[in-house]
């Protein structure tokens, strides 16, 4: 499943990145990998399947996508869907099927 990509703001500008290019799931171990309800600055509190992507380094991904100026994030302890989680692969976090 890829993740969806984000806007970001730089040089004044609205910006597409892909989160991917931005370090936050590089790892060398599936220990460093963790579900992520979206890519936005809040995670969703019920992390659907289409939300879901697998990063290794949250306050990363907050700093890159979140303003100064952001809302604060609704209080809640995301959920996920028990089939999935995450894991290092190439150096890289990834989402997988669990049997």
């Amino acid at each position: 499943m890829p993740i969806p990509p984000t806007a970001v703001c730089r040089a004044w500008q609205c910006v597409p990145i892909d989160v991917r290019d931005e370090g936050v799931s590089d790892c060398q171990d599936p220990s460093d990998c963790h579900l992520r309800a979206g890519v936005g600055c809040c995670e969703s509190c019920a992390g659907t399947e289409s939300e879901l992507v697998a990063v290794s380094d949250t306050m990363l991904l907050s700093d890159l996508v979140c303003s100064d100026n952001a809302s604060p994030c609704l209080p809640c302890a995301p959920t996920y869907p028990p089939e999935y989680a995450a894991t290092c692969d190439g150096g890289r976090c990834q989402l997988i099927l669990v049997p």
